[in-house]
Formats: C-alpha cells, sequence, structure tokens
C-alpha cells in the first residue's frame, strides 16, 4: 500500500509542478533576449526538528509571480554510502575503486545538504 500512495504522490507531485512552472513562465514579465526562459524563484526549507540538529529537511523552490511550488527536495545530513567508506582502508584497493567511481560520475556527498546555500539543488 505504501508503494502505491507514493507512486500516486509523486505522479501528482510531477504534473503539479509542471504545470506550476507553465503558469510561472506565463505570468513572467516582459522577458528581454538575454533573460529568454528565466524566471524569479524563491527558496525556503525547513528541518525535520526545531533547531540545527536535525538530520532531515525539506526545501522548496516557490515562483515569485504566482507563489506556486516548481519544485520539492528532501535533504538529509546522512550518505549511507560515505558512513560505509568511512569505516573501511583508504589505502585498499576496493576503497580506491569506489573513490574513483565515485569521482567519475561527479558523485557529490549529501553531506551536509540542509540550508539556504544548497537550495540552488532544486531543479524544475
Amino acid at each position: 500500500m505504501k508503494k502505491t500512495i507514493h507512486k500516486a504522490a509523486t505522479s501528482v507531485q510531477k504534473i503539479s509542478t509542471k504545470s506550476a512552472a507553465t503558469a510561472e513562465y506565463d505570468q513572467a514579465d516582459q522577458i528581454e533576449d538575454d533573460d529568454k526562459g528565466n524566471i524569479h524563484v524563491s527558496g525556503d526549507g525547513t528541518w525535520m526538528t526545531v533547531g540545527h540538529s536535525s538530520n532531515v529537511g525539506v526545501v522548496a523552490t516557490i515562483g515569485m509571480k504566482t507563489g506556486k511550488v516548481l519544485d520539492t527536495q528532501a535533504k538529509s545530513k546522512l550518505c549511507k554510502s560515505c558512513e560505509y567508506w568511512e569505516k573501511q582502508d583508504p589505502h585498499s584497493e576496493r576503497y580506491r575503486m569506489w573513490q574513483q567511481e565515485a569521482c567519475a560520475v561527479e558523485f557529490t556527498c549529501c553531506r551536509p545538504l540542509l540550508g539556504l546555500s544548497h537550495a540552488h539543488d532544486t531543479l524544475f
């Protein structure tokens, strides 16, 4: 049942945010040639618990013209991949292989991604 609800919620979110982005572009003021395709947005986020001790939170991108949510992302200070590899021998062949592979795919650790400085990660 959880999978069905998650699938339905994800589907509705995609449709809703796509519609919100279209409305934002439609309501944008005169778009100059050098600004073509750009819109003004704001961002906001929240922690799961009060204060900055929480490990998880959410960030949202909001259209300035419509006030509609264009994108949301859950963020975490925890990275299971990094937690695992931090316990391994950094001189081992397996560690070097993981590190090379991670760098090859432009792996970026998700720690610490909570905060306004990382709101730019959201896409719409």
